[in-house]
């Protein structure tokens, strides 16, 4: 079976370094295992009229891969559009005009998958079946996000005749209800999962106390993540803290990691009382990925309110550090938690005080909840993620 990659996020990897997002770690570990894998044949290529992304995703294989410029089944750009001119104007045309690179005998290969961009006119016109990763269609259901909304409607234009794997059974029936002409069946899902040299069970004292002094962390913590983005619901959860608090909950701390340049500013708009506000620790910069699973693991508890969330990654890489979970009960978020967690209503701020105070004060009611977040965690895993893609691409090979 000869299967064809999209580059553009291998390219992508290379400009943006460290700052990977959900769908660069999918295609990589998706990738990683498949040139492990003998009835697959993997090739790749470059789908953005662009110098850079083209030598990025020649850099990605050889540099990440090992691999040499003869998978890459597109044309070479011509050198004089290398120039930083042409580039700027190319950024142009290529909104009107969607340039396609040109690609070599895209007939002699079974597939062709992109991670994330819908398909380019040539991609679509040609007779090579296609198939897309969905992540979600966030853009088109919420609003804030306008800057992505034609491009979330390409790919859903791309579904068209086409195939696609869904990253949650949530995500394929929010797209079918947003355009019911699209075919079911043509739709398959393969959950994601959580990096298992990052995220583990992780109790060691001694490192835990280092830990403590790198970030200034106290030895009593909720965890959860802040972020800028309003769907996230940082806010709910703070004055879900604050209500515990106020309630006489016991000494603990709300460790809100992230950008802390956000967290200050939502906290004065917020308006919280001085007392609660003592008890917010703002680490100061981003947990490093050696310290992740020791800042989960200990943990109280994981608080995770979003309001849309394609697949809920954070929640699952809580439960794997064996950390109990409160999350939101909506969109794909109670796929991932089961019945391991507290799934609650997001804009309910009674509930979400009385689940923090039943954890806080049971050691019984937390010991279980972590067993719990492990055996759950355990049905999630790269390779079963890469074996639902495999059962997937075999299965539109044989139509």
């Amino acid at each position: 079976m000869k299967i064809v990659f999209d580059g553009a996020l291998f390219s992508e990897k290379i400009l943006i370094g460290k700052n990977s997002f959900g769908m660069h770690r999918i295609s990589e570990e998706i990738v990683t295992r498949i040139l492990e894998d003998e009835e697959v044949e993997l090739f790749f290529c470059n789908s953005t009229y662009s110098g850079v992304y083209e030598k990025n995703l020649e850099k990605y294989l050889q540099e990440r891969l090992h691999l040499d410029r003869e998978r890459i089944i597109s044309q070479k750009i011509p050198a004089l559009i290398n120039s930083d001119l042409a580039a700027v104007i190319l950024k142009r045309v290529n909104k009107i005009r969607r340039l396609s690179v040109p690609v070599n005998n895209l007939s002699d290969y079974d597939i062709y998958h992109s991670f994330y961009l819908g398909f380019k006119p040539n991609i679509q016109r040609s007779g090579i079946k296609k198939s897309l990763t969905l992540l979600d269609i966030l853009p088109i259901r919420t609003n804030g996000y306008w800057k992505d909304v034609k491009r979330t409607r390409e790919i859903i234009e791309s579904l068209k005749g086409n195939f696609a794997v869904s990253i949650s059974q949530y995500t394929k029936e929010d797209v079918l209800d947003y355009d019911p002409s699209l075919d079911p069946e043509s739709i398959f899902v393969a959950p994601l999962a959580a990096s298992h040299s990052l995220f583990y069970q992780d109790k060691d004292k001694v490192r835990f106390e280092k830990v403590r002094e790198k970030y200034g962390l106290p030895k009593d913590y909720i965890l959860t993540l802040t972020s800028s983005d309003k769907r996230k619901n940082v806010g709910h959860m703070v004055l879900g803290f604050e209500k515990y608090i106020q309630e006489g909950g016991e000494d603990i701390h709300l460790v809100l990691a992230g950008n802390t340049t956000h967290s200050t500013s939502l906290l004065d708009q917020l308006g919280i009382s001085d007392k609660t506000r003592s008890k917010i620790v703002l680490p100061g910069r981003y947990i490093d990925d050696e310290d992740l699973a020791i800042v989960y693991s200990n943990a109280i508890a994981f608080l995770f309110m979003s309001h849309y969330e394609g697949f809920g990654l954070p929640v699952l890489e809580a439960m794997q550090c064996g950390t109990p979970v409160i999350a939101s009960d909506r969109t794909s978020i109670p796929e991932v938690v089961g019945t391991a967690g507290y799934l609650l209503d997001p804009n309910d701020l009674n509930v979400l005080s009385h689940s923090i105070g039943e954890i806080v004060s049971s050691d019984a009611i937390r010991q279980k909840m972590s067993q719990d977040s492990l055996v759950q965690a355990s049905l999630f895993s790269w390779d079963k993620c890469y074996q639902d893609y495999k059962n997937y691409f075999k299965a539109i090979n044989s139509i």
